[in-house]
C-alpha cells in the first residue's frame, strides 16, 4: 500500500508556509502516477501557492514497484540504511513479511540520494544489472584517475536518454562530463563476471561503489 502524510514547508524565496504531501511508501501498482512522478522528479516539487517558486524537497521513503516485485528504500542518513539493512539481515527472518518477500524473489536495494534512486530506476527500465554497471563505473573512475587524480572522489551516475546509456560524472558541485556508457564493453563484464554472481534477487540491498571494490577485492 502507499503512504503519505502532509507537511508544512516553508518558502524559501518568500517565507511563508504551506502544506506539501510527502509518501512514506509508494506502491506503484496501487498508485501508477506515482512510477512517473518519481522518475520527473514531480513527486518532490514544491510550487509555493503564495509566490509560484518552485523547489525541490528531499525525503526518504520506499518505492515499492510491486507489479515487478522491486523494493527501493530511499533512506535520508546513515543511520536509518542501517536499520533497513538490519531488517533484511538473516537473523531477521522470522517477520513474516519478510519471509514472504523472499519467497516472492523481491528485489531489495538501499540507496543515499534521489539521484540514485533515479539511478536505479533507469538501470532497471534498461533491463541491465546494476551491479555490472557498478563495476563498469569503478572501471571508469580507475582509468580517468591516471590522468586525474583528484577525481577519486568523483560520483558517477547512470542514465538513459534517447534509447542510449549515459554516465554523469561529477566532483563535489562541479560537473566533470559525461560519458556515453558501451554496451559491447557492458556485455564484456557481464561475459566475465555474471558467473561469480548470486541471482540478483538474492544481493544483498547495498550495490555501490564500496560494494563493487569488495567484489573485485574477492574475486581477484
Amino acid at each position: 500500500m502507499s503512504m503519505e502524510r502532509t507537511v508544512d514547508i516553508t518558502c524559501p524565496d518568500c517565507g511563508k508556509t504551506s502544506d506539501f504531501v510527502i509518501w512514506q511508501s509508494i506502491n506503484t501498482q496501487i498508485d501508477p502516477e506515482m512510477k512517473q512522478a518519481v522518475r520527473d522528479r514531480s513527486a518532490f516539487l514544491f510550487t509555493c501557492p503564495h509566490c509560484g517558486n518552485k523547489h525541490n524537497v528531499d525525503y526518504g521513503f520506499l518505492y515499492h514497484q510491486m507489479e515487478d516485485r522491486i523494493m527501493i528504500h530511499y533512506a535520508t542518513s546513515d543511520e536509518e540504511a542501517q536499520d533497513v539493512c538490519k531488517m533484511y539481515s538473516s537473523n531477521a527472518g522470522i517477520d513474516p513479511m519478510l519471509v514472504n518477500l523472499r519467497a516472492e524473489n523481491y528485489m531489495i536495494r538501499i540507496v543515499r540520494s534521489q539521484n540514485q534512486l533515479l539511478e536505479k530506476l533507469a538501470i532497471i527500465d534498461a533491463g541491465l544489472d546494476d551491479r555490472l554497471v557498478e563495476l563498469y563505473k569503478l572501471f571508469l573512475l580507475a582509468d580517468m584517475l591516471k590522468d586525474k587524480p583528484e577525481l577519486n572522489g568523483a560520483e558517477i551516475l547512470e542514465y538513459n536518454a534517447d534509447g542510449k546509456h549515459y554516465l554523469d560524472i561529477s566532483s563535489g558541485h562541479k560537473h566533470i562530463g559525461y560519458a556515453e556508457l558501451s554496451m559491447e564493453t557492458y556485455q564484456l563484464l557481464v561475459d566475465r563476471f555474471s558467473a561469480k554472481l548470486p541471482d540478483r534477487r538474492a544481493q544483498k540491498p547495498f550495490v555501490d561503489r564500496k560494494w563493487a571494490l569488495e567484489f573485485l577485492e574477492s574475486h581477484k
